[in-house]
Parts: structure tokens; C-alpha cells; sequence
């Protein structure tokens, strides 16, 4: 910690993880092809000049006309995008490293919030090497935008229920979960699981009362999107292929953790170990949300098979990120010399 504090501060520690990210994104924003998945993107936002520029109430019918397995918001996002900084492939794959880093930087600022600046930094650390999250900055896919809004709700709800209960923190968690809720189906689960948590462990005070209207404003504003929803759920749980993809449980359980970790799970293990001598709230929150997320998804795919790779949980590194950043706290405090776990972390 006395290296951290005097020799190394965090907010110079944190500069250079962010310029790392963004120098791995931007080496490979343009060695590949605009491939299947990434035209879909530059089609439903209305790339000019073949298939745009088209209203944001265009992007949005282009979605629901061809049964999109995806909501709206990324293609909004991105269009809005390509109206201000252009369509080339190089630029379009920069609103994708753009997002990762900003990932990056609101996973420090919640682990900061939560148990310190050896936590965010921990966590930042954690997110900003996983080499499977690194090679999202550079997909024309919402495959970032997904973990920064996850991070940007559960940074909101922390501040709000633990820390500033005011409106300006309101507003910023109603944004940041509407806007969660409409970036991709699997956000879901860690949504319901977050709703559990907030009815089952949060304080029933005032400011409970207060996020839970928000929620459940959030809530209504996302009904007119439920039959679409289960519009596209439909088409997935019928098409005959989705038994081949599907992994089993523990399959996708050790998908997750290996890619997250860049298959170094056994160090991963041991950081979560320590993460559990973590203060209640700590634990129930990060571990709650851990849990709670992977049973649901479970349960889910359980009954219609179709979840069978990672990309679509990177809605858990944010959380697996902050069961990180706790360990390396506790281990600290335990004297174990966390900086050497994390430089054998590196070089796995």
C-alpha cells in the first residue's frame, strides 16, 4: 500500500492502465474486414452513404422490421455517432473504444466508492487486461457499451442508496438503466437480480422509496418494448440450432471466468476468497449480484438454450471486476502482497 500511496499514486496508476487500453484498441481499430455481425450494426444505425443517414426513428423501425435479436439503444447510439465524427470503418470502431475505456474508468470510480482506491484500482486493473474484453474495443458491436452501462447503473445505485441520495444521482441512475435495459436482452438478468437486492438486503429508508420509483419508471418506459422482446425471444427458442450452441451450466460458468480471466481462474478463485472478508454490504452487493445474475441466466438457459457464448454475459466483468478489486484489498490487509498475485495475473 506505501508503494501505491507514495511512489505510484492512483490517479497516475489509473492514467496509465486508461492509456494501455486505448493503445490496445487503437493498434487494431482497423487490421480486419467489417465482418457478418458488424455490417448489421452499420445498417440498422444508417451508415452513410449505402445505407444512410437515416432518423433515429429509422434506426429504430429498421430493428423492429427485420426481428433483431437485440433492442435499439447500440444502433441509436452508433448512429448518433456516425452523425458526428463520420462512417469509415476506423471511426465507427472507435465508438467502441471509446466506450471500453470509459468501462475502465467508472469501474475504478465504484471500486474507489466501495472499499477504496486499491479496490477501483484492483478493479480498473482486472477489466482493463482481460484480453476478451480488449478484443470487444475493436467490434462494431454494443459488446462495450453493454459493461459501461452496467457499470454506470451500479455506480448510480451505490451512490444513491449508500452515499448521495439526491436528484442529480436519481436522474443518473434512471438514465443509466433505461438506457441498460434498451442495449441488450441480457442485461436482464443482472437487472432482476439488482431488483431483488434493492427488496431484499438495501435499507428501507427514504431514499429506498425514492430509487424505487425510479426503477419502476424505468420499468414502464421499457413495456412498450416487451413484446418485441418476446417477439425475438420466440424466434431464438425456435430455431433448431439453438441446442448445438447452448453450453451446459458449468461449461458457461467456466467460459465466463476463464475468458474474463484470461484463463488464469485459479488466481481468480483465490481473490475471490479474500473478497468474501469483505464488509457485509461489500459481499452481498458484489457476490449478491455475482450469484444472482449467473442463476438467472442459468435458469434461463436452462429452459431455451441459446446462451453458449461469452460476449453475451460481458455484462458480469464489471461485477467480476469488483470481486477483484475487493480481494486485492483484503489481501493487502492481510499483508499477503496482492501486486505479486496481479504481476502473475499479467503474465498469464
Amino acid at each position: 500500500m506505501r508503494f501505491l500511496r507514495y511512489r505510484f499514486p492512483a490517479p497516475l496508476a489509473i492514467l496509465i492502465l486508461l492509456l494501455f487500453v486505448t493503445w490496445a484498441g487503437v493498434r487494431n481499430l482497423n487490421i480486419n474486414t467489417i465482418w457478418y455481425d458488424e455490417w448489421y450494426s452499420l445498417y440498422y444505425a444508417g451508415a452513410a452513404p449505402n445505407y444512410g443517414p437515416i432518423s433515429i426513428t429509422q434506426t429504430v423501425d429498421r430493428a423492429l422490421q427485420y426481428n433483431e435479436y437485440n433492442p435499439p439503444g447500440y444502433y441509436v447510439a452508433l448512429n448518433l455517432w456516425g452523425q458526428v465524427a463520420g462512417w469509415t470503418p476506423f471511426v465507427a470502431r472507435t465508438f467502441s473504444l471509446l466506450m471500453g475505456v470509459m468501462a475502465v474508468a467508472v469501474i475504478y470510480r465504484l471500486g474507489c466508492l466501495m472499499a477504496g482506491k486499491l479496490a477501483g484500482l484492483g478493479a480498473a486493473f482486472a477489466l482493463g487486461i482481460s484480453a476478451f474484453f480488449l478484443h470487444q474495443l475493436t467490434e462494431l458491436r454494443m459488446y462495450t457499451l453493454f459493461p459501461l452501462l452496467v457499470a454506470l447503473t451500479l455506480l448510480a445505485y451505490w451512490q444513491f442508496t449508500y452515499r448521495k441520495p439526491s436528484w442529480p444521482n436519481a436522474l443518473f441512475f434512471f438514465g443509466s438503466l433505461l438506457a441498460l435495459l434498451y442495449v441488450h436482452y441480457m442485461a436482464l438478468p443482472l437487472v432482476i437480480t439488482l431488483g431483488l437486492y434493492h427488496l431484499l438486503v438495501a435499507p428501507k429508508n427514504r431514499r429506498w422509496w425514492m430509487i424505487t420509483l425510479v426503477a419502476v419508471l424505468c420499468g414502464l418506459l421499457y413495456l412498450p418494448w416487451l413484446g418485441v422482446a418476446f417477439g425475438a425471444l420466440g424466434v431464438v427458442s425456435g430455431e433448431s440450432s439453438r441446442n448445438f450452441y447452448a453450453s451446459a451450466a458449468l461449461t458457461l460458468i467456466n467460459n465466463v471466468l476463464t475468458q474474463f480471466s484470461n484463463g488464469a481462474v485459479p488466481l481468480l478463485v483465490i481473490l475471490g476468497w479474500y473478497a468474501l472478508r469483505s464488509g457485509r454490504r461489500n459481499i452481498l452487493f458484489a457476490f449478491g449480484l455475482l450469484i444472482g445474475t449467473f442463476a438467472v441466466v442459468l435458469l434461463i438457459n436452462e429452459r431455451l438454450h441459446f446462451i453458449g457464448i461469452a460476449r453475451y454475459l460481458l455484462g458480469l466483468w464489471p461485477v467480476l471486476a469488483l470481486v477483484v478489486g475487493l480481494g486485492i484489498v483484503q489481501m493487502q490487509r492481510f499483508k499477503l502482497r496482492p501486486l505479486l498475485l496481479v504481476a502473475v495475473w499479467c503474465v498469464a
